[in-house]
C-alpha cells in the first residue's frame, strides 16, 4: 500500500514540476558555426515569405508538446526557434510548418530551417531594422522645436545605457477605417517608426520590428487589423514585443486627427501618448515628427532605470 501510495506522489510531482513548464525543441544542425550571443537578432520568415538565395540551411528545428506544457503558446514557440538558433550560429529562421492548439494538445507546434546569411550580408530587402540610412533622403520638414529642446532629446539619447538583453519595439500600421488611403496609413506608419529608430538607437540594444517581422510572428489566424485599443498589449505580447504602439486616425467636424498610444505590453500599462487636430495630413506629419520622440524617451528612461 506504501509502494502505491508512493508512485501516485512521484506522479503528482512531476506533473508539478513539469505543468509550468514550456514546449522542447529539438534541433538537428548540418553544419559547424560559432553559437550567437543571447543578444542576437534572429530574423523571421514565415512559411509564405521568400527567403535570400544568399542563405544556406544550417539545421531544422522542431517544437513539439511535452504532455506537460503549459506555456507554449505560438509566440513562445518562435522564441524557442530563435533560442535554437542562435545555439548553432544562424541568423535567421524559416518556418516550414506551424500547427495550432487542437483537441489533441493545447500547444502550438511547428518545424522551421535555420538560415546562415553568406559572409553575414543579410538580404537588403528584409533588414532587421527600418534604418533610415538606407532608405532615399526625404525632404526636410520643419519643426516648431526650439534647439534647446532638439539638444535636450540628443543629450538624453546619447546618455542613455546600453542594455544587456534586447528590447523590441513594435509599431503596428496606422489605422484610419478608411478616412484616408492605405498609402497615407502607411506613410504616417513609416514616420513614426522613422523617429523611433531615430530615438532608440540600435547600437542600445533595441530593435524596432519591421512590417515583416511583426507580420511573421502574428499567429496564423491573426492579422495586425484584428487589433487595436485595449487589444494592444494582446498583439504585442503575440508578437513578443516589449513595447507596442499605434497611430489612429480620425476626425472632428473638418479636421483631421491623430491619437498615438506607447503600451507596455509586460504589465499592460500605457506608458505615453499624444494626441492632436489638424487640418491636413502634411500637419499630422510634423506632429508625429515633434511629439513622437518625447514620447519614445520614455522607454529610454525605463530600460535605463532597470538596467541600474
Amino acid at each position: 500500500m506504501k509502494t502505491i501510495q508512493k508512485l501516485y506522489f512521484i506522479l503528482a510531482l512531476s506533473v508539478v514540476l513539469n505543468g509550468c513548464g514550456g514546449g522542447y525543441a529539438v534541433t538537428r544542425s548540418v553544419s559547424d558555426y560559432p553559437a550567437k550571443p543571447e543578444s542576437a537578432h534572429i530574423e523571421v520568415y514565415a512559411q509564405n515569405d521568400k527567403v535570400p538565395r544568399n542563405v544556406e540551411i544550417i539545421g531544422t528545428v522542431e517544437y513539439d508538446d511535452t504532455g506537460f506544457s503549459t506555456v507554449c503558446g505560438y509566440s513562445d514557440m518562435l522564441l524557442s526557434f530563435a533560442n535554437e538558433a542562435r545555439k548553432i550560429g544562424g541568423d535567421a529562421i524559416k518556418l516550414i510548418s506551424v500547427q495550432a492548439p487542437d483537441w489533441n494538445s493545447s500547444c502550438y507546434r511547428g518545424e522551421a530551417h535555420v538560415l546562415k546569411y553568406f559572409n553575414g550580408i543579410k538580404n537588403p530587402t528584409r533588414n532587421a531594422l527600418e534604418n533610415p540610412a538606407s532608405k532615399p533622403e526625404e525632404p526636410p520638414v520643419e519643426s516648431a522645436k526650439t534647439e534647446e529642446e532638439q539638444t535636450e532629446v540628443k543629450s538624453e539619447t546619447a546618455m542613455a545605457t546600453v542594455l544587456k538583453n534586447p528590447v523590441f519595439v513594435a509599431v503596428l500600421e496606422t489605422v484610419s477605417n478608411d478616412v484616408i488611403q492605405p498609402n497615407e496609413n502607411q506613410f504616417l506608419t513609416n514616420v513614426l517608426r522613422e523617429e523611433a529608430v531615430k530615438t532608440l538607437d540600435p547600437s542600445l540594444n533595441y530593435t524596432i520590428m519591421t512590417r515583416e517581422n511583426i507580420l511573421a510572428m502574428l499567429p496564423p489566424d491573426k492579422t495586425v487589423e484584428d487589433c487595436e485599443g485595449a487589444c494592444l498589449v494582446e498583439t504585442g505580447r503575440n508578437i513578443a514585443a516589449n513595447y507596442i504602439v499605434q497611430a489612429v486616425v480620425n476626425t472632428f467636424g473638418s479636421s483631421l486627427t491623430i491619437t498615438v498610444e506607447l503600451y507596455d505590453t509586460k504589465n499592460g500599462k500605457l506608458m505615453s501618448s499624444f494626441n492632436a487636430k489638424k487640418s491636413d495630413l502634411d500637419s499630422l506629419e510634423i506632429e508625429i515628427r515633434e511629439k513622437a520622440p518625447q514620447m519614445f524617451q520614455q522607454v529610454l528612461k525605463i530600460e535605463s532605470s532597470q538596467e541600474q
